[in-house]
C-alpha cells in the first residue's frame, strides 16, 4: 500500500494481477516475449537453469535451452550473472516455463572487442581465464577445414599436419633430418641438427617466425 496527497490508499502496481484482471474475450493479457536480468545460475545434471527478473519485475526460473544438444552432449554455452537475456513464454503462460534464447550486449555489456574491429568476421571469443573444450566421443576427430582443403586434425595419427604449441615435447621418429625437414613441408627449420635422428634423442629445436617448437 502507499498513500497519495489526499491521504488515500492506493494499491501498488502489480502488472500481472493487473493482466490477469483485464482479461477477456478480445483482450489478450499475456507476455509471449520479454526481457530480463540473471540474477543466479544453476547447472546440474538436471539441466541449466537461471533466475531471472523481467523489465515488468516478475521473478521467475527459466531453463536455458541450446541449438544442438542431447542425452549427455550438445553445446553449452555459459550464462551469467547480470546478464540481459531475452526470453519466451511458451504459449504466454509462465507454468509451462519460461525459456532463455538469447543473451544480449549493450553499453554494460559490449560485444568483444574482436567483433567490433572486424564486424563482417565469425568470431568466438572465449571469456578471460576460461577454457574452450571440444570434446568427441565415440572416436570421432576434431577436424578443422578450409574450403580449399587445408585442414588441421586434432587427436588422430592420420592428420595431415602435426599440433603443438611453444615449449611442447614432441616425439620424432624419423631417420634423418632431410626426411623430418621434408615432412614438415618446409614450414619449420631445424636448429643445429644431428647427422642422424634417433626416436626419443633431443635433438635441438624446431623453429619458424611464429612457434618454436621443442623436439625429443
Amino acid at each position: 500500500m502507499m498513500e497519495n496527497r489526499l491521504g488515500l490508499n492506493m494499491l501498488t502496481l502489480d502488472m500481472q494481477r493487473m493482466s490477469e484482471a483485464m482479461s477477456r474475450p478480445g483482450i489478450d493479457p499475456r507476455t509471449w516475449t520479454t526481457l530480463a536480468i540473471v540474477t543466479a545460475v544453476h547447472v546440474s545434471s538436471s539441466g541449466i537453469h537461471v533466475d531471472i527478473k523481467t523489465i515488468a519485475g516478475i521473478e521467475e526460473t527459466a531453463s536455458v535451452p541450446t541449438l544442438y544438444g542431447g542425452r549427455g552432449f550438445g553445446l553449452y554455452c555459459p550464462v551469467a550473472v547480470d546478464d540481459w537475456v531475452l526470453v519466451v513464454i511458451p504459449e504466454g503462460d509462465w507454468g509451462a516455463g519460461a525459456r532463455v534464447i538469447a543473451q544480449v550486449w549493450d553499453a554494460g555489456s559490449p560485444p568483444p572487442q574482436e567483433a567490433i574491429d572486424h564486424p563482417r568476421d565469425v568470431a568466438l571469443i572465449v571469456e578471460p581465464g576460461q577454457s574452450l573444450r571440444i570434446i568427441v566421443g565415440g572416436g570421432g576427430d576434431v577436424v578443422i577445414e578450409a574450403r580449399d582443403g587445408g585442414q588441421v586434425k586434432l587427436g588422430d595419427e592420420s592428420a595431415s599436419r602435426g599440433v603443438a604449441r611453444d615449449g611442447d615435447d614432441v616425439s620424432l621418429t624419423f631417420a634423418s633430418a632431410t626426411a623430418l625437414q621434408a615432412a614438415l613441408d618446409g614450414r619449420y627449420a631445424i636448429g643445429n641438427p644431428a647427422a642422424n635422428l634417433q626416436a626419443g634423442t633431443i635433438v635441438g629445436s624446431i623453429s619458424s617466425s611464429s612457434d618454436d617448437v621443442k623436439s625429443s
